[in-house]
């Protein structure tokens, strides 16, 4: 079981690889799902109370139950939770506790536990780090088509169960047995002028013979441009 003083190890400003350098609570925690330590029971003890952002990424992604994370609350440090889950353990020799803190690593050591430095298990996690991102993300295996499979889609594009398809097919074999029939260039023929359709002969207004009459009497023309003139007369 490792028990983790979280804060104590994201703050530690010693020569560590830089794949972990600059991690926060959520950083530490997503790592750890895919370093060697995962399967020994981890607990990230924390000073305080639960951050906004570990309980937003505990909303969005859930909780791993490998990696617990506990907080001590506003009436007591991180340390001495430690050593409160130290002391209250039954199995004192199967614990490593991970911080930098010496009254902490010497009280735990009195109680049975083991001690790791920060140092020790950061270069461990880097390497599982760089590991995971230099491996070959897997290939999505390809799986071929059944008898049944095949035969339904050359069906669906018009090919036999032989691979023969009853147009294409005939075709590109005599094209390969006389290749004379390959024109080299393909020939085009002079496209053909579209007929001119005939132009529309204009209709001719009829006018009533009195309406001219009485036009001619008053001494008045009758514009057959006019429009509001052939809509009164009442010509098409």
């Amino acid at each position: 079981m490792l028990l983790i003083d979280a804060y104590n190890l994201l703050l530690q400003s010693d020569v560590v690889p830089a794949s972990v350098t600059g991690m926060d609570l959520v950083d530490l925690a997503e790592a750890l799902e895919s370093s060697r330590y995962l399967g020994r029971g981890i607990t990230l003890v924390c000073d305080g109370r639960i951050s906004g952002a570990l309980a937003r990424h505990h909303e969005k992604h859930g909780r791993n139950p490998d990696i617990r994370v506990v907080f001590s609350g506003i009436n007591r440090s991180a340390d001495d939770l430690i050593v409160d889950l130290v002391d209250h353990s039954s199995f004192r020799r199967r614990i490593t506790v991970i911080t930098n803190d010496i009254r902490l690593g010497q009280d735990v050591r009195r109680l049975g536990a083991r001690v790791d430095t920060c140092a020790q298990f950061l270069h461990g996690l880097a390497s599982d780090i760089e590991s995971a991102q230099s491996r070959p993300k897997p290939r999505r295996p390809e799986v071929p088509l059944d008898s049944a499979s095949t035969a339904t889609w050359l069906e669906f594009f018009g090919f036999s169960r032989d691979g023969a398809h009853p147009t294409i097919t005939p075709m590109l074999r005599s094209l390969e047995s006389n290749p004379a029939k390959v024109p080299s260039e393909p020939v085009l023929s002079p496209a053909k002028p579209a007929p001119r359709k005939p132009k529309p002969k204009p209709q001719q207004r009829v006018i009533d013979p009195d309406l001219v009459k009485l036009f001619n009497e008053c001494g008045l023309a009758i514009d057959l441009d006019d429009p509001d003139l052939l809509q009164w007369l009442g010509t098409d």
